[in-house]
C-alpha cells in the first residue's frame, strides 16, 4: 500500500480547489491578482509553519490566495497575501508588535491573530526572510474534495 504524504494530501486539494475555481465553484475568493495577472493559489494546512507557507508564497513573486486546510474538521481559510509594497496605502496593513509572529509559528495561528485584527483584517507579517501583508477573504469554507 503506498503511503500517502502530506505533500501528496496537499497537492490533492490543490487540485481539487483549482478545478473548483475553473467551474467558477470559489473564484470569488480568489482576490489577489499578481502583477503578471494571475491568480496564484497556494494550500498550507494549519500546521505548517508560516515560514515555510511565506517561503512557497515567495515561489509565486510574493501574492498568493492563500487557502489554510484544517485536516481535522475538513475547513479552510481563505486569505490574500501580498507583498508589503503593493499595498495602495502604506497605512493598510497593522503591524503587529514585535514577536507577535516568528517564523516558528503556525500559518492556523497567524490566521487567528488575523481574525481578531483591529480595524481590518490586514496585517504585515516581517519575517528575517519574507514579509507580506496577510488578510481574510471570507469565514470558513468546507473543503472541496
Amino acid at each position: 500500500m503506498e503511503k500517502v504524504t502530506e505533500r501528496k494530501r496537499r497537492d490533492k486539494i490543490a487540485g481539487a480547489i483549482m478545478r473548483a475555481a475553473a467551474l467558477d465553484g470559489v473564484s470569488e475568493l480568489l482576490t489577489v491578482t499578481a502583477d503578471d495577472g494571475t491568480r496564484p493559489i497556494v494550500v498550507a494546512f494549519d500546521h505548517e509553519l508560516v515560514s515555510d507557507v511565506l517561503h512557497r508564497v515567495s515561489w509565486t513573486g510574493g501574492y498568493a490566495n492563500l487557502f489554510v486546510v484544517d485536516l481535522d474538521v475538513k475547513t479552510m481559510d481563505v486569505a490574500s497575501v501580498m507583498p508589503p509594497a503593493a499595498s495602495l496605502d502604506a497605512g493598510a496593513a497593522e503591524v503587529l508588535r514585535p514577536g507577535a509572529v516568528h517564523g516558528d509559528a503556525t500559518i492556523g495561528m497567524l490566521l487567528t491573530t488575523v481574525g481578531t485584527a483591529e480595524d481590518g483584517l490586514t496585517v504585515q507579517v516581517r519575517l528575517p526572510s519574507n514579509r507580506a501583508d496577510v488578510g481574510l477573504v471570507s469565514e470558513r469554507q468546507a473543503v472541496p474534495v
